[in-house]
């Protein structure tokens, strides 16, 4: 996902959803490619992940929780709001074990999860789960990302946030990478995302319970088209994502997940060249997620805006990369800090707060690339192509729009 918003109510949007449907002024979704794991097989039925063996690792990954008196090093920021009657818990469930496999030492990192008034309440969920470790709960009666990010953020004991998503497993050594580059000249660290495509139809992914209607819904969808057409040749219906998966073989998940589209590969070769801070529209590269940036960073920009909230959640992090670049912050790849999105079924509800999210947004900002946006994305123009657009188009621009 927010690549990334997300839903209505502070339910988390993944984040091809949200630029697509930024798009819901879109005449023509894209429609991405299938993962390469599933191109090369020409067909063939893949072996499940749980059916191979465990990669190697450089070393052995550890447990967060350590001396609650020392100061660690990264916070992981990671706001929650689950239910029954949405899509449960086993997204979460899979995320926070990924973070109880990370190499960073166990004392330089903490896991803060912010209950956005789910129910079950995560604080008698979560330690039912045998992750390893425990994470930090805090628990509000709100629904809201924004709101989320900002209580998880005040909660966190590093200097250091990680911005994570509920429904993307980070890999085993994402937080060290993150820490790695941001020994640079950096000041917000993007790392990559894969998405695994088919537990867009799973209500529960470790079980592979479906949602009613799913295969139907991908089967008209444009852009998921070709997922339909590949579930009975690869046995879709039959590959769950477990915790021992994301322990033991994150490296085949890996292998069988995909890339986000043109989009994502735009967003990662421009943030790769080290230009995208000083790229006028390169605040659209920003996602949650995977992305890193100090406290002090984020409280001098104003934390995240609440009142996009009241959207859903929608251009959430786009609206906080626009003022990053505002107030000169430089971005920087980590190119081995990868996550795995597993996107889960989706209703009319999800697309609620497009239309006036955007309406806020341009409010508050009174900017032609802002107002513009949707074009951005139905046309598929990629970033850098986007800022010479809105360069040359803002002669006709006034300067206190109306």
């Amino acid at each position: 996902m927010a690549r990334g918003g997300r839903a209505a109510g502070g339910a988390p949007v993944r984040a091809a959803a949200l630029r697509r449907s930024a798009g819901a002024l879109a005449a023509e979704p894209v429609r991405p490619r299938p993962p390469a794991a599933l191109r090369r097989s020409g067909g063939r039925v893949l072996p499940s992940p749980t059916a191979v063996g465990a990669p190697a690792v450089d070393r052995e990954p550890t447990r967060p929780g350590g001396n609650p008196v020392s100061q660690p090093r990264i916070s992981v920021v990671l706001p929650s709001y689950c239910s029954d009657t949405r899509h449960g818990t086993s997204r979460l469930r899979l995320t926070l074990t990924g973070f109880g496999r990370q190499t960073l030492p166990h004392d330089e990192y903490e896991v803060v999860v912010v209950d956005n008034r789910s129910d079950p309440v995560l604080s008698e969920v979560i330690p039912t789960w045998d992750l390893g470790y425990t994470p930090r709960v805090v628990r509000r009666e709100e629904i809201g990302l924004g709101g989320g990010y900002n209580a998880g953020v005040a909660a966190a004991r590093a200097p250091v946030v990680l911005l994570a998503l509920d429904d993307e497993v980070p890999s085993p050594g994402l937080l060290e990478s993150h820490l790695a580059v941001r020994s640079t000249p950096a000041d917000l660290v993007i790392g990559r995302c894969r998405f695994m495509f088919h537990t867009r139809v799973f209500l529960d992914v470790t079980t592979a319970q479906q949602a009613p209607g799913a295969w139907e819904a991908a089967r008209s969808s444009p852009e998921l088209s070709w997922l339909h057409e590949a579930r009975s040749p690869l046995a879709l219906d039959e590959k769950p994502v477990t915790a021992e998966d994301v322990r033991e073989r994150f490296d085949v998940l890996l292998a069988l997940s995909g890339h986000g589209g043109r989009e994502f590969q735009d967003i990662e070769r421009l943030v790769a060249s080290g230009r995208c801070h000083e790229v006028s529209t390169g605040w659209l590269a920003m996602r949650l997620g995977n992305h890193s940036l100090s406290k002090e960073l984020l409280d001098r920009v104003g934390g995240l805006d609440e009142g996009l909230d009241a959207h859903g959640g929608w251009y959430l992090d786009l609206e906080l990369g626009l003022r990053l670049i505002g107030a000169g912050a430089r971005f920087a790849a980590a190119d081995e800090a990868v996550t795995i999105n597993l996107p889960h079924p989706r209703s009319a509800a999800n697309a609620i707060g497009t239309v006036s999210g955007l309406a806020y947004f341009y409010a508050k900002h009174r900017r032609m690339d802002v107002a513009m946006m949707p074009l951005h994305y139905q046309r598929g123009f990629r970033i850098a192509e986007y800022a010479r657009l809105v360069k040359s188009g803002l002669r006709w621009w006034p300067e206190e729009p109306s």
